[in-house]
């Protein structure tokens, strides 16, 4: 994953005129880039991805905007 992050002044959407420098962190004037990955060993008989699949589904037909389903 590659994260990119513009805080010049030609980036319209920059909120800081002129622009100010930016750091890494989890408040909301911070920048946030995260990427988590589960890894899950998959065996004989392994039925957790059909299960996963199949809540995510009925989440996403009770409520489509539902961005992390």
């Amino acid at each position: 994953m590659r994260y990119h992050y513009d805080n010049s002044a030609d980036n319209v959407r920059n909120p800081h005129d002129p622009p100010q420098g930016v750091r890494a962190g989890n408040q909301s004037s911070d920048e946030m880039a995260h990427l988590w990955l589960e890894i899950l060993p998959h065996g004989a008989g392994d039925r957790r991805r059909e299960l996963q699949e199949a809540v995510l589904r009925h989440k996403l037909e009770k409520d489509p905007r539902d961005a992390p389903a």
